[in-house]
């Protein structure tokens, strides 16, 4: 029994003096010189293709708004009838300045403003088949669908607030009610542009004025006409 009690004392006075082992940490390896220029290089390289990308994309969008803006249509250039045609082009001829022989011209059309009353829409429909000649087919428009007037004859009808295009033909003003219309009275006008095609507005500062000018036009007072612009007052036709 002494024997056993000596050995263990013995055991454990061996392992009081066994050090512990410290505890194993790992030590941040540092890149080497050569390595550290390597990475900055690649970054450096990665910084410049960004650069690079993001002035090929600015540039394409550059390149496809200039693109845009070269395939906008030409606004439309057309002239008043007054000065240049008013002897040759007069009013009363209608319909002839529409016609091709005993058809109507296979660009003719009559055009609203998208925000025209339907009445607009009835009343060029009833001009026109009233008219003589041959009718076209689908020569009903709104304005929103012209980018060339130019390139039509036609008949325009609205006032300046309704019709872009009726806004345009009389000078664009700034506010639309305060357009160059004789107050009271319904204007209708003979236009041309440069490539002869012809233009007839109906207009007015209220639709009613519109209405009444779409009506009279091909009447038996309106075929008297000889100037190039006539008003109508009522269901008379009076100078401007």
């Amino acid at each position: 029994m002494k024997k056993r009690a000596t050995a263990i004392f013995v055991l454990l006075f061996l392992a009081g003096c066994v050090p512990k082992p410290e505890p194993y940490v790992l030590e941040e390896r540092k890149p080497a010189p050569d390595i550290q220029q390597e990475i900055a290089q690649i970054e450096a390289q990665a910084k410049e293709q960004a650069r690079e990308k993001l002035a090929a994309e600015e540039q394409k969008r550059q390149e496809a708004q200039q693109q845009q803006e070269e395939q906008k249509p030409a606004e439309p250039q057309v002239v008043a009838v007054q000065e240049q045609q008013k002897a040759g082009i007069p009013l009363g001829l209608y319909p002839t300045y529409f016609l091709d022989g005993t058809d109507f011209k296979a660009n003719f059309i009559t055009i609203v403003g998208e925000e025209a009353p339907s009445s607009y829409v009835v009343a060029l429909a009833n001009l026109i088949a009233r008219t003589p000649g041959n009718k076209p087919i689908g020569f009903s428009r709104l304005a929103g669908e012209i980018s060339d007037l130019s390139r039509h004859n036609a008949i325009i009808a609205g006032t300046p607030c309704n019709n872009e295009l009726v806004a345009r033909l009389l000078g664009s003003p700034v506010l639309c009610d305060t357009a160059d219309l004789p107050p009271g009275k319904g204007l209708i006008r003979l236009y041309a542009s440069q490539n002869g095609n012809v233009v007839l507005l109906a207009a007015g500062k209220t639709d009613a004025l519109v209405l009444a000018a779409v009506n009279a036009i091909g009447t038996d007072q309106f075929i008297s006409v000889t100037g190039n612009e006539i008003c109508v007052q009522g269901t008379s036709l009076v100078q401007c």
